[in-house]
C-alpha cells in the first residue's frame, strides 16, 4: 500500500508521532535503540517511504526545538516582568 506522493493523513500523522516519542523516550532513559526498526514499522503502518518519514521524523526534532525555545523564552520573559516590577515598587 504506497502511499507516495500522497499527504500525510491525521491517522499517519498521530502514527509517527506515537512512534517518535517511543525513540524519544528510549533515548532519554538511555536506552540503546536502531532508528531503521522504527522506520520500518511506521512504513508498516503508514504506507510511507523510508526518505519521507526521516523526513517528518527531522520535521517533528524541529517543532519540538522550537516548542522548547518558545518556552524556555516565554520563562524567561516572564522572570523578567517580574523582577522589573518587584524593582519598580
Amino acid at each position: 500500500m504506497s502511499t507516495t506522493g500522497v499527504d500525510w493523513t491525521a491517522e499517519q500523522n498521530r502514527d509517527i508521532i506515537r512512534i517518535y516519542f517511543q525513540m524519544l523516550q528510549k533515548e532519554q532513559d538511555g536506552e540503546r535503540y536502531v532508528k531503521a526498526v522504527y522506520n520500518r514499522t511506521v512504513q508498516e503502518q503508514t504506507g510511507k517511504s523510508r526518505a519521507s518519514i526521516e523526513y517528518k521524523f527531522r520535521n517533528i526534532s524541529f517543532l519540538l526545538q522550537e516548542i522548547h525555545h518558545q518556552s524556555s523564552r516565554d520563562t524567561y520573559l516572564r522572570k523578567m516582568r517580574s523582577g522589573a516590577r518587584s524593582t519598580a515598587r
